[in-house]
This record gives C-alpha cells, structure tokens and sequence, in this order.
C-alpha cells in the first residue's frame, strides 16, 4: 500500500509539472498572438539604420494623420448658446415648461 501511494504522488507531482509546463507555453502563445504586427517596408533586407529610419518616418507619419484637422459640420445649436441673438436680430425662442404643483394634486 505504500508503495501505491508513493507512486501516485510521484505520477500527480509529474503531471501538475508537466500542465504548469504547458500553462506557461499557452501563455507565451497567446502574448505573441496579441501583439499587433508592424509591417515597415515591403520584403526587402535593410540594415539597422534602415530600420531606424523607416520607424521615425513611419512615427512621423502617424502623428501627422493624428494632427491633421478633421472637416466636420458645425453643429446648429453652437451659434445659438448662451442667450445669443439669431440672425433676425430678436432673441432666441424657448418652449415653455409645465410644472406641477402640489396644490393640484388634492
């Protein structure tokens, strides 16, 4: 009996050595997976100046598309804020609000 016990422990020891293994592989896959590939160039061998180069180019770039300004419609409601007069020189019209008093509800 002790010897089947010794065994079992010897073979679940192997067994949790060999998933924490495995764990650790399937971790490393899904980390690679996740990144996001950078493609610089087209196939072509460069060297490491090269490379260097073409990352600042590429940065530069990227930034430029992010400055860059966007052509957008202007909203209605932004030349009318704050109680500014419209175009026909009265001001500006606003719905009345109904409200309830206490006093109506008996």
């Amino acid at each position: 009996m002790a010897k089947a016990t010794r065994v079992a422990f010897a073979e679940r020891s192997l067994l949790q050595d060999h998933n924490r293994f495995l764990s650790k592989i399937n971790g490393e896959a899904k980390a690679r997976r996740s990144t996001k590939s950078l493609v610089l160039s087209k196939a072509m061998v460069m060297t490491y100046e090269q490379l260097e180069e073409s990352r600042a180019k590429r940065a530069a770039d990227a930034e430029a598309a992010a400055n860059k300004a966007r052509r957008r419609r202007k909203h209605k409601g932004s030349a009318l804020k704050g109680g500014a007069q419209n175009g026909h020189g009265s001001e500006v019209w606003k719905a009345p609000v109904a409200r309830m008093v206490a006093a109506d509800w008996s």
